[in-house]
């Protein structure tokens, strides 16, 4: 939540910003004169706004229509019929009133601690990542966004070294902002809520499955930026924490480092693509040695694994040799009737009709 506060107080609001900001998910910004508080709320756009009754403030030009307001009092006397709130109580209870005249006017929930948990608990991050080139985990983790999107509200993240997703989904935003601006924010001094308000921005509604529940990301501009390990731990942490979707999809390149233990170890579940030739096989054992060495001596828990074969031709391999990590499926490689090649969209909405696939990571 961002919140004006219009008091001539400095040291009264240095305590308010402070103590709310260090024990709530609040960004405050404070304001002491008269003459710029107006130009501050134009410039830059706030949940609430804050004033304490000495603040000589007009309230009769409309500039608050669409934000909340309340007035900020050292008695607990209502003042000219408004939300008034008294100055000097605990900080719990100034949060909760706080909240309280946001919801007021925005007629929405502000999630305490215990819906942020509940939140986090049902937040399910499904992250896809290849056995080798060439695997079609792209495609796959495509049409997993797409199918689970039937169902439910869903984001699809492309991680991957070389971005793909503009082969896969279209959108009418216009917006430049890509996963990258999320990583060179996170160099500078930021804030969860600033975190929050950039990832907003960069969220796109797909129009091309058109379910009206799939929603995603554009990937990295630069390989650099894969480097930036923390973007996975912390932007994770906040779509869990501040978002509404119920599977947050992850398109990832299995290359090994700092990177891919995070995106691993932040995932709910892994899906391995493979399409189980034979050089493919040879792969897929490393792989599942490297996942039991970050089971065994790394920093954080990994979670379930599971295989998807595709451009499978088939093999006496396919349940014998993988007995180990559950097998969701297998899809052969799609051709048109006259053999040749066919589109992303294509194949994807060929997998949409094998759903029953994706419903066992659901």
């Amino acid at each position: 939540m961002k919140v004006l506060l219009l008091d001539k107080n400095k040291d009264y609001s240095e305590r308010f910003k402070y103590y709310l900001e260090k024990n709530f998910n609040i960004e405050i910004d404070i304001c002491d004169n008269e003459k710029v508080w107006l130009s501050i709320l134009q410039s830059k756009s706030f949940d609430i706004v804050l004033c304490d009754v000495s603040f000589d403030i007009s309230l009769s030009n409309n500039v608050l229509d669409d934000t909340a307001f309340a007035f900020l009092s050292e008695t607990n006397e209502i003042v000219g019929n408004t939300d008034t709130i008294f100055r000097y109580q605990g900080i719990t209870k100034l949060h909760k009133e706080i909240c309280s005249c946001y919801e007021k006017k925005k007629n929405r929930v502000v999630k305490t601690d215990k819906q942020v948990e509940q939140s986090e608990q049902n937040v399910n991050i499904i992250t896809f990542l290849p056995v080798h080139g060439g695997a079609g985990s792209s495609s796959m983790a495509a049409a997993c966004a797409a199918v689970l999107s039937l169902y439910s509200e869903v984001l699809y993240i492309n991680m991957e070294q070389i971005p793909s997703d503009f082969a896969f989904f279209e959108s009418d935003d216009k917006n430049s902002k890509c996963l990258s601006d999320i990583s060179t924010h996170m160099d500078t001094r930021y804030t969860t809520q600033s975190i929050t308000n950039e990832l907003s921005k960069t969220i796109r509604k797909d129009k091309k499955f058109n379910t009206g529940n799939l929603y995603y990301i554009q990937g990295l501009k630069n390989i650099k930026d894969t480097l930036n390990a923390k973007i996975i731990e912390e932007m994770v942490k906040i779509l869990r924490q501040q978002f509404h979707y119920r599977y947050v999809v992850i398109d990832g390149d299995f290359v090994v480092g700092s990177f891919l233990e995070k995106l691993i170890y932040n995932s709910d579940k892994v899906v391995l693509v493979s399409s189980d030739s034979d050089i493919a096989k040879e792969k897929l054992l490393k792989i599942k040695r490297y996942i039991k060495i970050l089971d065994r001596e790394g920093e954080g828990d990994v979670p379930p694994c599971y295989i998807l074969f595709n451009q499978y031709y088939g093999s006496d391999s396919f349940f014998t040799q993988n007995d180990d990590m559950q097998i969701l499926g297998s899809f052969p490689r799609y051709r048109t009737n006259n053999q040749t090649r066919i589109s992303s969209y294509d194949i994807i909405s060929q997998v949409m009709a094998k759903k029953e696939v994706f419903d066992k990571i659901k």
